[in-house]
């Protein structure tokens, strides 16, 4: 699984990657993206021009949106949790 970043509502491809592999067994789980200053700059970028149209947001509309992540955060906890797992190497309770 090739891993991208997610930046102005899309998905950046970069020009290098590495292999991460799994603590547990050494095996390769995903190829990960290695940042260049470009990809670090678009990334800030974006994050900067996003929080002032967040801040925009009334609160309570705010308030909707983060409550929302919660519950989809919720419902695929168990999916979360072993993404955790293989990424970190740690056990379920860690996790």
């Amino acid at each position: 699984m090739k891993i991208k970043y997610y930046i102005n509502n899309e998905f950046i491809e970069s020009v290098k990657y590495r292999t991460m592999y799994s603590p547990t067994d050494g095996s390769p789980i995903a190829e990960a993206l290695v940042d260049t200053r470009e990809d670090a700059k678009a990334a800030v970028d974006a994050t900067y021009d996003g929080l002032k149209r967040w801040g925009q947001i009334p609160a309570i509309k705010r308030t909707e949106y983060l409550y929302k992540l919660y519950e989809v955060a919720k419902r695929e906890k168990e999916e979360l949790i072993s993404v955790l797992m293989v990424k970190e190497g740690g056990i379920y309770k860690k996790a």
